[in-house]
């Protein structure tokens, strides 16, 4: 069955406010969190609407070891403009390998912007948003198309992400791949061609 659906996320919303979990998992290894399955969402119910009650949009969820590192925003990838580069955590298993976040992978790399899939801790974002180095912050999935991230509460700190402007890079991709399902922009085999 196929039907069509409004996105998750209002796209003239401001911008997602997360809060770090310290505490539950939402996915282990060995398990399904790899997957796209009813049963992935069972382990977010009570600590999602813990994070709503306080006020936040959704859960970023760390790690299941050490709940150190970032892996995914409520059930979407995520995405860091960490200096230079676009940053996502490594497919390792507890996290969708989501069509959406190959797809802003590959308009990235097409883009010439320097990609990273790669371990991401809690922490390094602290450091780089302490640093200026955090442009941006992101979600994204097939729901929520992209959605812009404006705060994130790790325990006692928060970071602020400024930039969910018009021209910001989730702005950017999602206008291309909004293009692409709606037909006003093209794919060819070998990337993404620009509009005409």
């Amino acid at each position: 069955m196929t039907s069509s659906v409004p996105e998750y996320f209002d796209p003239s919303h401001p911008g997602l406010s997360l809060k770090a979990e310290d505490q539950f998992t939402r996915a282990s290894p060995g398990g399904t969190g790899y997957a796209k399955t009813a049963g992935n969402c069972a382990a977010t119910l009570r600590p999602t609407r813990d994070v709503v009650d306080e006020g936040f949009d959704q859960t970023l969820w760390l790690d299941a070891h050490e709940h150190r590192f970032i892996e995914e925003a409520g059930l979407i990838n995520i995405f860091f403009y960490l200096d230079n580069a676009i940053v996502t955590p490594r497919l390792t298993g507890t996290i969708l390998a989501g069509i959406t976040r190959e797809s802003v992978l590959t308009l990235a790399r097409d883009w010439n912007m320097a990609v990273e899939e790669r371990d991401i801790s809690i922490q390094q974002i602290i450091e780089a948003s302490n640093q200026g180095k955090l442009r941006e912050v992101f979600g994204v999935g097939t729901s929520a198309v992209i959605a812009p991230i404006r705060h994130i509460r790790y325990m006692e700190h928060d970071i602020f992400i400024t930039n969910t402007s018009d021209d910001s890079f989730a702005n950017k991709t999602r206008r291309a791949i909004t293009g692409i399902q709606y037909g006003e922009r093209k794919i060819i085999i070998t990337g993404w061609c620009q509009s005409h």
